[in-house]
């Protein structure tokens, strides 16, 4: 198909339905993966979230109506599970930006505008941040929620003694 591709890469929870069918995926897969960290950023919780990998993708398959639902977010009366439902709809040419990728479709919505949000702050980069949190130096993870099995093996470096990285 023409102007699709068909790479799978990315975080699981966050593909679309089209991607993790393997039939060939556009720019649409992205207002999907945004409806779905709206979601999460509302939530605190991942939409599809599933113990193994094939689980979130048969949920995914289903599409957001059910999860709106089943966790009681669904109807146009929240206006940020309407941005998400608009978003995240099964079929790609029926996400809010719609074929066009027409960004003022998503920067129109009503979430944004009840939010008080300001595109042109943004585009200026003069916008406040909501929260800035209290980092005591390099090192600290005290914002950051893991366990010790999320964290990575700490293995010790061994240099080949080949010089690989002399031009470095």
């Amino acid at each position: 198909m023409i102007g699709h591709t068909f790479t799978l890469c990315g975080s699981p929870d966050y593909m679309s339905p089209e991607v993790v069918s393997g039939e060939g995926h556009t720019r649409s897969c992205d207002w999907w993966s945004l409806g779905v960290a709206v979601f999460a950023m509302m939530t605190e919780s991942l939409p599809f979230d599933a113990p193994t990998t094939p689980e979130v993708f048969v949920k995914i398959k289903k599409g957001i109506e059910p999860v709106l639902s089943r966790t009681g977010f669904g109807g146009s009366d929240s206006a940020w599970s309407d941005l998400v439902a608009g978003l995240c709809k099964l079929k790609p040419e029926e996400r809010l930006p719609r074929l066009s990728n027409n960004l003022d479709k998503v920067r129109d919505h009503r979430w944004f505008a009840q939010a008080g949000f300001d595109w042109r702050q943004l585009q200026q980069r003069s916008m406040q941040a909501p929260y800035i949190p209290l980092i005591r130096g390099n090192t600290d993870l005290s914002h950051v929620d893991t366990t010790e099995k999320e964290l990575p093996a700490d293995l010790p470096y061994k240099d080949p003694g080949n010089g690989w990285d002399a031009d470095f």
